[in-house]
């Protein structure tokens, strides 16, 4: 929580903030994401994953990785699963 909560403040206007995690754990991902939203929430929008992100995702890695469209905890929340997706666990809010 310190780390997002010290880099939230270096944002320029316009920016953008993304919390990444190699990790699977709710505690360490969602969970500080949605503690983010309700401290801060009022000074950042989020920023949604949707399927135009996803044909991003697609041209810059393994098309194989992305045959199934990765799981949206939220709609600005994403997670990566091994068993999925081929990947090492993920997680990104933005």
């Amino acid at each position: 929580r310190d780390i997002l909560t010290n880099a939230s403040v270096t944002v320029k206007p316009g920016g953008t903030l993304v919390y990444a995690t190699c990790s699977l754990l709710e505690e360490e991902n969602q969970k500080v994401a949605r503690w983010f939203d309700e401290a801060f929430g009022d000074q950042f929008e989020q920023f949604s994953f949707s399927e135009a992100t996803y044909a991003d995702v697609r041209r810059t890695t393994h098309k194989e990785i992305c045959q199934e469209l990765p799981a949206i905890d939220d709609n600005h929340m994403l997670t990566l699963a091994p068993h999925i997706h081929g990947t090492d666990g993920f997680f990104m809010a933005r």
